[in-house]
């Protein structure tokens, strides 16, 4: 198993660790702080710096990132570099990678051993597949520069799982915390370390959509990922290119000096959706059985009845509709008013008499 007292990591935002979320105050956390703690374990003496920044060039590397990386005099450098100038139309992958050696020149001149990785393979994404033959042009040059230098080398374009969106954050830019650390078991491997993971363990399966319209789905799907990366991702970005505004204007190193690794900092990450953590079942609280209060209703009393008044009984018949009336010997029976009802009677068979008498 190799050892080496010390490491530092230099680079943009792909070693300072974007798209991997730290916890406790820590911005990010990224494949090298994973790095680091594989090469800290049973090394308490073992310490660690990360130079890189979200945003910078190859050249900015070289120029600021390199002469602080010597001064720090570590065992172990890594050195990934190159891709936001290959985010560019015109730049030029040979001239890139002379920048780059000139970089691994200066480390290993000064006695470090020098990590370097390759460019990814864009074919995973649409619109960023435009740079996959300079991304690969300038991957065959940092195998070459390796191979001149005597460099360890982390090969990411031989990484083909990393061609599986779910690796990614949504900005299609940035590992997920997954794909950091998968690359973190790459980088042991380049490394000599030994761990007890693989990182060309798969992945779990995506189950198709069945029926004829499961393609038609899952290519609509895949469309409106893509709609929705350009409003919030690729327009932004592009918004800051034509202002020359950099994501890393103002920051500045995560770790400038090499310090100690402590484990618990370092083991302190919210999980990504690719690797999530697993359930802790917690044991069950007994409490006691709820018993609900019994509800008394009260009792319902039916109020008397009360019979109506005579007067009432002869007031409610005399404004029924005459459609709907009665007749007389059942109205007055229903009531018990006979006799009242016979009177009446008389009285209007003397009016009518009264009447054709006086025609």
């Amino acid at each position: 198993m190799a050892e080496f007292g010390s490491f530092a990591a230099l680079g943009d935002s792909f070693t300072e660790g974007v798209g991997d979320p730290g916890a406790n105050g820590i911005r990010c956390r990224g494949w090298a702080d994973r790095f680091a703690e594989h090469l800290a374990r049973n090394q308490p003496e073992f310490r660690y710096a990360n130079l890189a920044i979200r945003g910078k060039r190859a050249g900015e590397v070289l120029e600021e990132q390199v002469p602080a990386a010597i001064a720090l005099a570590p065992d172990l450098v890594s050195l990934a570099a190159g891709g936001n100038d290959l985010l560019r139309p015109r730049t030029d992958p040979d001239a890139l990678a002379t920048t780059f050696d000139a970089a691994v020149a200066k480390l290993t001149a000064a006695g470090c051993t020098v990590l370097a990785f390759t460019g990814f393979d864009p074919m995973a994404f649409p619109l960023l597949r435009l740079i996959r033959g300079k991304a690969a042009v300038f991957s065959m040059h940092v195998r070459a520069i390796a191979n001149h230098h005597n460099c360890l080398l982390a090969d990411l374009w031989a990484m083909r799982m990393l061609t599986d969106r779910r690796l990614w954050s949504p900005d299609r830019l940035h590992l997920a915390p997954e794909g950091h650390r998968r690359v973190a078991l790459l980088a042991c491997e380049a490394a000599g370390v030994k761990v007890n993971e693989d990182w060309r363990a798969p992945l779990t399966a995506i189950p198709a959509i069945p029926g004829p319209l499961g393609g038609a789905a899952t290519w609509l799907a895949a469309r409106w990922d893509d709609i929705e990366w350009v409003t919030e991702y690729f327009a932004p970005y592009l918004s800051r290119r034509l202002h020359g505004v950099s994501a890393g204007d103002g920051m500045t190193a995560k770790r400038a000096e090499l310090t100690s690794v402590d484990q618990g900092y370092l083991s302190a990450v919210i999980p990504g959706p690719a690797m999530a953590a697993p359930a802790v079942a917690e044991p069950a609280l007994a409490e006691p059985p709820l018993v609900e209060p019994a509800v008394v209703e009260p009792p319902v009393v039916e109020p008397p009845l009360v019979e109506p008044p005579v007067e009432a009984a002869v007031a409610e018949a005399a404004v029924a509709e005459p459609a709907a009336a009665e007749p007389a010997h059942v109205l007055c029976s229903r009531h018990g008013l006979g006799s009242v009802c016979r009177s009446r009677g008389a009285d209007r068979a003397a009016s009518r008499r009264r009447v054709r008498e006086r025609r």
